[in-house]
């Protein structure tokens, strides 16, 4: 293709873009708000099985203990741990020292526990697994010990976990679908004005031999640079947006920062730049069948 034809394009259908006004824009923003919405989804995503591979890994399960418990049970219990060979540490939190460490952990928020007449948390041992242990048949050798009160695993936040990314997930799809249709719609009326306003040019671009796909590239092109431009647009807001909310997050949970940070940014604005691409020349090419066939 000569430079010549390929600047022809490239001008024509920056002409067509300047000329749609408003409905260049709208399709832009359209494209934009798509794409955001599309991309908050995906970290949302992103960061949530990361958060989950990162709890399937951490085999650790917290027994909270009986306050009636006597000194011999509690004997009892630790010698049963130190038996088991499915234990790779523990680890006794004692119910003052768990209620101090949560006082740190509340910073400015602290004074709220001070009026705080008996102190609600329980003692609690941590028990962390080895790598090939049955967490849910070891979980069961000591729920049934009358020492033991309840027990929480990582495995519980996985379920938790798994129900809400399944819940979102089709609502994020149904949302995502219909912005998309929305983006077609309106590219595909942002062309077909285009190539109204231009329909005697066109008409003397085929007698003097013009092809079709001459005619339709200019088109195609506007329709690409709108998806382009929204899908930057998308990227900027998704970029500031995810930094500011990390920042205000791992300001209260200070331990989510290193999971949080292993997103990769790269393949997403990748995969966005891509379908903002894909849906201008998706919806030129069904404005073009129409009219220019």
């Amino acid at each position: 293709m000569k430079l010549n034809t390929i600047s022809f394009y490239f001008s024509e259908a920056l002409l067509g873009f300047r000329n749609a006004g408003i409905m260049a824009w709208a399709t832009i923003s359209t494209v934009a708000i798509s794409l955001t919405i599309l991309g908050s989804f995906l970290l949302f995503y992103s960061n949530l099985n990361t958060l989950l591979a990162s709890l399937q890994n951490q085999l650790q399960i917290n027994f909270y203990l009986s306050d009636t418990a006597t000194d011999q049970q509690l004997e009892d219990l630790v010698l049963k741990i130190k038996q088991d060979i499915n234990i790779e540490s523990h680890q006794f939190i004692d119910k003052n020292e768990a209620l101090s460490q949560m006082k740190k952990d509340l910073h400015n928020d602290a004074p709220l526990l001070n009026n705080l007449n008996v102190n609600p948390l329980p003692n609690t041992i941590t028990i962390q697994l080895k790598p090939n242990a049955n967490m849910q048949n070891f979980r069961k050798s000591f729920d049934s010990l009358e020492i033991i009160e309840d027990s929480s695993t990582g495995k519980d936040w996985v379920d938790h976990l798994l129900k809400m990314i399944n819940m979102t997930k089709s609502i994020g799809s149904w949302i995502v679908i219909l912005l998309g249709l929305a983006n077609l719609s309106i590219i595909v009326n942002t062309i077909r004005l285009t190539v109204f306003a231009r329909k005697d040019q066109i008409e003397i671009m085929r007698l003097v031999g013009a092809t079709n796909w001459f005619i339709r590239m200019p088109f195609l092109i506007e329709g690409m640079l709108q998806g382009f431009i929204g899908a930057v647009l998308a990227i900027i807001c998704l970029y500031f947006g995810y930094s500011y909310l990390i920042n205000e997050i791992t300001s209260i949970v200070p331990n989510l920062f290193s999971i949080v940070q292993t997103v990769a940014f790269i393949p997403l604005i990748i995969k966005l730049l891509f379908l903002g691409i894909a849906l201008g020349l998706f919806g030129s090419l069904l404005s073009l069948r129409r009219f220019l066939v």
